[in-house]
């Protein structure tokens, strides 16, 4: 007997495809998928800026970064850290005074949600809710996540492979808008915080059809080296980038040696704006030349 064939509406036939090109090296050279719901606005390259954390200097970074013009801000109100001595975040009370405060600037926030017992309290005070690194193959919380209709910003994992990373994304696909972030795998190079993957993004942009950012600030841990990252994420023809900055990063208590200052930020965007093409003007009719005889 012959077996009937899969629908192209089967997932577990979706996943088999998908999982058939990305083990193969012409993957990257097939036709994109269609593009599926993102978390942010298409058509352009979004950048999202704010602090690590919310700290003390809340209120100024964000007024700031009104000023120049984004409309997306991020700041950490729990903040997962490799050792528990470390700077945890304010919890859910740091999280309504970055609503607060980003209201008042006309501000849409994007800030993560670590834990389950959290995520109903929490996800109505984001307009987009983040999914940090160490929680990308966190199955309950993704699982949860696609239950409440909000947007994520779902970050890459450390060690996660391209194929890992979109399975991650699977938990949500079809449930919630979803935007993934490439933010660095584990490197080798003690100079480096972490290695920011531009192929990887490219290949997962590809092959899964969602809009795809960087994190050249986790992707990197170099203030010096966001900007140049942002450019090449550009070039790439990815979709966006989120950025730290802090109005006095040496005060930040959290990731102070990534985050740009606040005339970093505004070079950045003097930057992207240098590199937005000029517009193409339409050809003129041609006349035609007369033929003139001596």
């Amino acid at each position: 007997m012959i077996p009937p064939e899969k629908t192209p509406a089967d997932p577990r036939s979706a996943l088999e495809d998908l999982e058939r090109r990305l083990r193969t090296a012409e993957g990257a050279r097939l036709p994109e998928v269609p593009l599926k719901p993102s978390a942010f606005p298409r058509g352009s390259f979004v950048l999202i800026a704010g602090p690590c954390a919310v700290d003390a200097h809340l209120e100024e970074t964000l007024a700031a970064v009104a000023n120049l013009g984004i409309t997306w801000v991020r700041a950490g109100a729990w903040k997962p850290r490799t050792f528990p001595w470390s700077f945890q975040g304010l919890g859910l009370d740091g999280l309504r005074r970055l609503r607060d405060v980003a209201d008042r600037h006309g501000l849409k926030v994007v800030s993560e949600i670590v834990s389950e017992r959290d995520v109903e309290a929490a996800a109505p005070l984001v307009d987009v809710v983040q999914v940090g690194a160490r929680n990308c193959q966190n199955f309950s919380l993704l699982r949860l996540l696609a239950e409440t209709g909000q947007p994520v910003l779902l970050k890459r994992g450390a060690a996660c492979t391209v194929e890992e990373w979109l399975g991650a994304a699977a938990y949500l696909d079809g449930h919630v808008p979803v935007t993934l972030c490439e933010r660095g795998i584990r490197g080798f190079d003690p100079c480096f915080r972490n290695l920011l993957d531009l192929p990887g993004a490219v290949l997962a942009q590809r092959l899964g059809g969602f809009q795809t950012i960087v994190d050249p600030s986790h992707g990197t841990g170099i203030a010096g080296l966001v900007a140049p990252m942002v450019y090449a994420a550009r070039a790439c023809g990815l979709d966006g980038a989120i950025v730290e900055v802090h109005a006095c990063p040496e005060a930040s208590p959290s990731d102070a040696d990534q985050a740009l200052r606040l005339p970093e930020l505004r070079s950045l965007l003097f930057g992207l704006a240098a590199l937005e093409p000029a517009p193409i003007p339409p050809e003129s009719p041609r006349r035609p030349r007369e033929l003139r005889v001596p």
